[in-house]
C-alpha cells in the first residue's frame, strides 16, 4: 500500500523513483520545492473510509488540482529554418491566406506542402499561407489542392456550417512549386 501511495505521489511530482534494479531498494526521493504542498495533503482528512471515495477526495483537494494543471506538458521539435519559412511565405503572400482571405498576421501560417515528415524544405516554393485552423484541416488532409488550384474538401468538412463558405478554385501563388503541389496529392 505504501509502494502504491508513493506511486501516486510520483505521478503528480512530489518524489521520483531512484531505481534500484526492483532487488527491493527503490528508494522514492521527495521533492524538497514541494514539502509545503506535501505537508497541506498530508493534514486532509476527508471524512470517508472507501478506498475509491478516499482517491476521489484527494484528487478533488485543491493542492492536486493545482498540480495536475502544473504538469501539463508540451514537447515540439525546433526546427532551426521554420522561423524563416514562416516570415517568407508569409511575406510571398502578402500576408493573406489562400483560401479565406483572411489578412489578420497573428492568425497566419506557414504550412509545408510536402510535410517535414517526408523531407519537405523549409523553402517558399514548398509553402502556403493559410490561417491556423486551415492549415490544420490541410495538415490533417480534411482540404487537398491540385496543381490547378481546384481545392477538394473531405466529407465531414463539407458537412460543417463553418466552412461551407470556403472556394473550390484558387489561383495558387507564382512561387508556389508545382512539384511540390503535384507530390502531396500523389503521396499524401
Amino acid at each position: 500500500m505504501v509502494r502504491e501511495f508513493l506511486l501516486f505521489f510520483q505521478n503528480y511530482g512530489f518524489c521520483r523513483l531512484e531505481d534500484g534494479r526492483n532487488n527491493g531498494t527503490d528508494r522514492y526521493i521527495l521533492d524538497p520545492f514541494r514539502f509545503d504542498e506535501l505537508r497541506e495533503l498530508l493534514q486532509y482528512e476527508p471524512d470517508t473510509t472507501s478506498g475509491s471515495t478516499l482517491v476521489r477526495a484527494i484528487r478533488q483537494n485543491p493542492v492536486m488540482l493545482a498540480t495536475d494543471r502544473r504538469r501539463t506538458q508540451t514537447y515540439h521539435t525546433e526546427r532551426p529554418g521554420q522561423p524563416a519559412f514562416r516570415r517568407d511565405v508569409i511575406r510571398q503572400s502578402q500576408s493573406t491566406c489562400l483560401l479565406t482571405g483572411e489578412r489578420l498576421p497573428f492568425v497566419l501560417e506557414a504550412a509545408h506542402i510536402i510535410p517535414v515528415e517526408y523531407k519537405g524544405a523549409d523553402t517558399v516554393g514548398n509553402g502556403l499561407c493559410l490561417r491556423e485552423d486551415i492549415h490544420t484541416l490541410f495538415d490533417k488532409r480534411h482540404i487537398r489542392l491540385d496543381a490547378a488550384g481546384n481545392v477538394f474538401y473531405s466529407d465531414l468538412l463539407k458537412q460543417s456550417t463553418s466552412y461551407a463558405e470556403l472556394p473550390p478554385l484558387v489561383t495558387l501563388p507564382d512561387y508556389v512549386s508545382e512539384e511540390a503541389i503535384n507530390w502531396r496529392w500523389q503521396y499524401y
